[in-house]
């Protein structure tokens, strides 16, 4: 979740998360928000190790 690719990567999923994360969040409430970016980011994360660890 917290590692990057490079520094555009991670430039970019700044902006990203400055421009959709501020909509998301005054919609979910701060709380929610919070919770829906660490359980997403966790799940990512499982499934990029599953996919990288057990290619097809």
């Amino acid at each position: 979740m917290f590692v990057h690719g490079g520094f555009s990567h991670i430039l970019f999923n700044m902006f990203a998360l400055f421009i959709f994360g501020i909509q998301v969040e005054r919609y979910m409430g701060s709380r929610e928000f919070l919770l829906f970016y660490f359980v997403t980011g966790t799940l990512a994360g499982i499934f990029s190790f599953i996919v990288y660890f057990f290619p097809a």
